[in-house]
């Protein structure tokens, strides 16, 4: 269909004298409507024009007479198919004219919610809607995005024996409200993940229901089965003032005890069994029986041995200072009775021993190793001995003076004395002679000697009784010896030498260590 074209039309207007002169006067929209008929059949090319885009009507009526009167609308263009969305009223409206209003969208494109069709509806506000079905509900009203809570209002009961809340839900709860108390805060009752159906009986008298959490008892409690705690869990009875009693069976108590500051545990007639190991506190005192009568029963202490028992003393500081076990020897004839000083000493024991203090031995006391005696060795009795013969070692004597006797003093071994080093003897007189080694030894050889040569007894040996032997290494010639600067030897002139006899040594006696007199022989 080809629509008239302005040529054509503007001869049809010269045709027309009164569209000429509306032409003539400048109204050629008169003519120019005329290009909307087709040019062969007359048929309207185009319902509406181009540059048409409404009316400036109130309203306007579609096909007012026809049996279902329709607005048809053309598809989009950028849509699938050359369809049409047509728009029908209803086949009758009984009441009266009716006007579809459509919302008003805040300048924002929109879609016509339709009955038939699946949509989501975004911010609608239903009120008293009449819902057929929850089949389809998908919601749980456990929170705002699961449709929020559903409040019961004045529904307070239910007539049936049994009810379901929230069956099936992750974690199903019944909320109850707060009340009038401070804030509002609500309770839940949650429903635990359960293996099978669980029944809680509730207490038959007014009270409050305890929880996992602390709670405070008013009246006595009694509990069927045992009590179990577990976690980091505090059971705290400090607060009350009454009795705490056990149960007449075993009592197991597995972790620390500690009992508060100036309180007093007391066990019954039965025998405390402790399997753990027991501290004391600083200050603290471990008592047995009354301070005035004691006890008439032994304490007893076992090692892990089968016939050893042991009382190990340890220091605050283990580090550096080491415990002190005391133990018994497997005793297997009878049972033994030690008694203890009743004066402040430290005891003796098999090991070396330092004795600082005056010793008694009322019998016979044997010692496996060595002894030091810094006291005075006092023996008791009409004829104690005091026997050495079994050991092999040496018996050695203080730096001081020994003193035996005033009895006989019998050796049934040799005796040995200390060889110091050898001196070769020089010189004439005191001044170049040769000095002996310090106190080394009672035994001092000498070599060189010629009738003149000399040695000089050390300083160190100027000690009152001390005995030395100085022997003379040359066979025909006299040894000179001469005492400690300024020594008088055998009543003589201070630094005189004492000769020998020709081959033989000199035995020499400190008569004072104090005067610095000798004798020699």
């Amino acid at each position: 269909m080809t629509d008239i074209t302005v040529a054509n039309a503007k001869k049809l207007r010269k045709s027309l004298p009164i569209i000429r002169e509306l032409s003539r006067l400048g109204k050629d929209g008169y003519w120019k409507f005329m290009t909307n008929f087709d040019d062969t059949t007359g048929a309207i090319a185009s319902v509406v024009g181009a540059a048409l885009a409404g009316t400036t009507g109130a309203a306007f009526e579609t096909d007012t007479d026809g049996t279902v009167p329709a607005l048809a609308l053309g598809s989009q263009s950028g849509g699938t198919g050359d369809f049409t969305q047509t728009i029908k009223p209803p086949s009758t409206l009984t009441v009266g004219n009716a006007d579809l209003l459509f919302p008003d969208t805040a300048g924002a494109n929109d879609t016509i919610c339709l009955i038939g069709a699946t949509q989501t509806l975004v911010g609608k506000t239903l009120t008293t809607p009449t819902i057929g079905s929850f089949v389809n509900a998908t919601h749980t009203h456990a929170n705002a995005a699961g449709g929020g809570t559903i409040s019961i209002g004045a529904t307070d009961s239910t007539t049936a024996s049994t009810f379901t809340v929230n069956d099936g839900a992750t974690t199903p709860e019944i909320i109850i409200g707060g009340g009038a108390g401070t804030g509002n805060f609500n309770i839940s009752l949650i429903s635990p993940t359960i293996g099978a159906n669980a029944i809680i009986t509730l207490p038959a008298v007014t009270g409050t229901l305890a929880i996992l959490g602390a709670n405070t008892f008013a009246g006595a409690q009694t509990f069927g089965a045992g009590i179990l705690a577990s976690g980091a869990v505090a059971n705290n009875f400090s607060g009350g003032t009454g009795t705490f009693l056990t149960s007449s069976g075993a009592n197991t108590l597995s972790g620390d005890v500690t009992i508060s500051s100036t309180k007093t545990l007391t066990t019954g007639t039965g025998a405390a069994v402790l399997k753990g190991s027991a501290t004391f506190d600083t200050t603290k005192t471990l008592t047995f029986g009354a301070a005035a009568g004691g006890t008439t029963a032994p304490i007893r202490m076992f090692s892990l041995t089968a016939n050893k028992g042991a009382l190990i003393l340890t220091p605050a500081n283990a580090t550096t200072d080491h415990s002190t076990t005391l133990t018994n020897g497997a005793v297997n004839g009878a049972n033994i009775t030690i008694t203890l000083p009743i004066v402040d000493s430290t005891l003796a024991v098999l090991g070396a021993n330092t004795f600082v203090g005056a010793q008694i031995y009322s019998a016979g006391a044997t010692f496996s190793s060595t002894v030091d005696f810094r006291g005075a060795i006092t023996s008791g009795g009409s004829n104690p001995a005091f026997d050495l013969s079994g050991s092999n070692g040496a018996f050695k004597t203080t730096t001081g003076a020994v003193r035996i006797g005033p009895g006989t003093i019998t050796l049934s071994g040799v005796l040995v004395g200390t060889i110091g080093a050898s001196t070769a003897a020089a010189g004439s007189t005191y001044a170049d002679a040769t000095a002996l080694p310090a106190a080394t030894g009672q035994i001092y050889p000498t070599t060189a000697a010629d009738d003149a040569k000399g040695v000089i007894l050390h300083a160190n040996d100027k000690v009152t009784g001390r005995v030395l032997f100085i022997g003379n290494g040359v066979s025909n010639k006299i040894l000179k010896v001469y005492g400690p600067s300024g020594a008088a030897i055998n009543g003589g002139a201070g630094d005189a030498a004492f000769s020998s006899v020709s081959g033989k040594g000199v035995i020499a006696v400190c008569l004072s260590g104090a005067g610095n007199t000798w004798l020699m022989f």
